[in-house]
């Protein structure tokens, strides 16, 4: 995967192929578990090769504790709730037009024209 985005960063000049990205740049936050972090240092290294990225994870949580960004907990197992969220998330759907970013996604994985 890093592979491929360091050849989409490329195509379409989003960093400079001759030089590392300013570190102000480029943000790469990991999951607090092992295997995701190691998997974000592997996109970095293959995304930015011999430049100095640094994947950011929670470091502050007592171990065993996920963070709570990729593993939402919900408490709240009631009927009552279920139906408010469901509600909630139908209201905001009428609203929401994804045309521009399924087309953007689209471009930058161009499933028509493979490369790998």
């Amino acid at each position: 995967m890093g592979n491929y985005f360091g050849s989409w960063f490329d195509r379409v000049g989003l960093f400079r192929p001759d030089q590392c990205p300013d570190s102000n740049n480029v943000y790469i936050y990991a999951h607090n578990l092992q295997r995701t972090i190691a998997t974000a240092q592997s996109f970095i290294t293959n995304a930015f090769p011999d430049c100095s990225i640094k994947a950011f994870y929670r470091t502050d949580m007592a171990k065993g504790k996920l963070d709570p960004i990729f593993d939402l907990v919900i408490t709240d197992n009631s009927a009552e709730f279920k139906q408010q969220a469901i509600t909630a998330m139908t209201e905001k759907l009428v609203y929401l037009d994804l045309t521009e970013a399924y087309k953007q996604i689209s471009t930058i994985l161009d499933f028509k024209n493979p490369t790998l």
